[in-house]
């Protein structure tokens, strides 16, 4: 037997800049699955995830965007930014298998805003040019002044449970060469370890 429910959230980072805060938001689905005891988690059972969403984007200088992936190397990042936001805050630390379930619908009851740590902050990234993928570097979260300039930095990375559409169409409309070819490269060839690291569904994911 499993169990399984959605979290829908907004995430929004807030970025300081020499002419005020800028942000962005996206809200995400993640439906989460929980086998009830039948198969141990070693052997393929314990929780399982999806999601569906998109990257967030912030214009911290006019026409200059970074990116908050949603992914990298596999990995869901939505589904940690809830976990390490809202735990231990709203359910006193403990995610083992045994009170997932409990733990998820705690969370699902959670009301206001609850903040990702600083230590947490990844796979921020930004492209020299926007309409050439290959492009793509790495930001550091706790650095922006490196690639933007004095004034910049992080303010804030909050997460809220919200009942509001999935976003769509904004990091397309920024990225108009976005496939939804989850596991493709933005460029298997090259030499560059981002760009070979780094998939079209790190900024994109639907379930259709």
């Amino acid at each position: 037997m499993s169990l399984s429910t959605n979290l829908r959230f907004e995430v929004e980072v807030i970025v300081n800049t020499p002419t005020g805060p800028k942000s962005g938001s996206r809200v995400y689905n993640v439906r989460y699955q929980h086998d009830l005891g039948i198969v141990p988690p070693g052997l393929g059972g314990g929780k399982t995830h999806s999601m569906e969403g998109e990257a967030i984007s912030v214009e911290v200088l006019p026409g200059q965007f970074l990116f908050v992936l949603i992914g990298r190397h596999g990995s869901i990042e939505p589904v940690k930014w809830v976990r390490e936001a809202f735990s231990p805050p709203v359910f006193g630390g403990d995610r083992s298998d045994r009170r997932h379930p409990q733990w998820v619908r705690a969370v699902k009851r959670s009301r206001g805003k609850y903040y990702v740590p600083k230590e947490e902050f990844r796979n921020f990234v930004a492209f020299a040019d926007r309409n050439n993928p290959l492009s793509i570097f790495e930001l550091d979260p706790n650095d922006l002044s490196a690639a933007f300039g004095p004034g910049t930095s992080v303010a804030s990375f909050s997460v809220e449970m919200v009942n509001a559409p999935v976003t769509y169409g904004q990091v397309e409309a920024l990225l108009p060469w976005l496939t939804t070819v989850l596991e493709r490269s933005l460029c298997p060839q090259q030499s560059g370890v981002i760009c070979r690291s780094t998939a079209f569904g790190d900024f994109l994911r639907r379930t259709n």
